[in-house]
């Protein structure tokens, strides 16, 4: 009798401990998929490497704000300068975002040879349809990342409430 209560407790303690390592798996995977390094090359030869860090969104009145945090690196031996206006995000019904320019943000990001910005600001003034769908990010010429996944953005919001995700999958 005692035997067996004892396989049951731990056959539950493995099952349990088994599902909790398989949901921070997948919570790590998710998070080191939304930051990978992207090598974009343009056609013009200049290259450049964003990585995603996180994405924040905040409800206003009107509709949605999207932060997106990232990381630029020029690996090459001269400046680069970035046109913030090409860094467009994109819904899954193809509606388009530009990256808005009010505050401190310039249309141009200058990064100085083999250097690094380790902290880019991108926001964006979106739709309650564009958080039904994937939203992906482009940041190149023909280069998209991918910044959130299909399954729809059911969570409710107050006005004025921020969130942030470091992974895809909210």
């Amino acid at each position: 009798m005692k035997r067996g209560i004892i396989i049951m407790v731990v056959t539950v303690v493995v099952l349990w401990a088994g599902c909790a390592g398989l949901l921070a798996w997948r919570r790590v995977r998710d998070a080191a998929m939304l930051s990978q390094p992207y090598a974009v090359k343009t056609p013009t030869g200049t290259n450049y490497v964003v990585q995603l860090r996180d994405v924040t969104i905040g409800k206003l009145s009107t509709g949605y704000v999207l932060l997106v945090t990232m990381r630029l690196e020029n690996p090459n031996a001269f400046e680069l300068e970035l046109d913030r206006r090409n860094l467009i995000l994109v819904d899954q019904t193809k509606e388009y975002y530009w990256p808005s320019m009010t505050g401190t943000q310039t249309p141009l990001i200058h990064l100085p040879p083999k250097s690094n910005l380790d902290k880019e600001l991108l926001s964006f003034v979106v739709t309650d349809e564009a958080l039904q769908g994937t939203l992906a990010l482009q940041v190149g010429w023909r280069y998209m990342v991918m910044v959130k996944e299909a399954r729809p953005f059911a969570r409710s919001m107050k006005s004025g409430e921020f969130i942030s995700f470091r992974g895809r999958d909210w």
